[in-house]
């Protein structure tokens, strides 16, 4: 699988694979895979975007239950790096709900 060689230097995973957790490592690749995609985008993008990419990349069925709010619970889980930007109100989905890197040092 492309993604998962692209980020086996990734400190993160490297770490998690040290540690002997698969499992562990397959989180922080999409951490940093979210990570690169906010960095290349100014730091903010909608969550439908991230989750399309991410279902795309890591072959993902598209019955896969996933909204804006659990994929940022999922990240800021493993990396407190990220904030979720709540859809103005009046808005009865997340379909505004945006996914942000908020780094000291980037």
């Amino acid at each position: 699988m492309e993604v998962v060689q692209a980020y086996t230097n990734d400190p993160r995973v490297l770490a998690a694979i040290m540690q002997g957790n698969p499992e562990g490592a397959v989180h922080m690749i999409i951490v940093a895979k979210v990570t690169e995609l906010l960095r290349e985008n100014g730091g903010t993008l909608p969550a439908t975007y991230l989750i399309e990419v991410l279902k795309e990349d890591f072959d993902l069925p598209d019955d896969v239950k996933l909204d804006g709010e659990k994929l940022f619970r999922f990240l800021y889980a493993l990396d407190p790096s990220f904030e979720l930007v709540q859809p103005p109100p009046g808005l009865g989905d997340d379909s505004g709900v945006t996914i942000s890197l908020c780094e000291t040092n980037p």
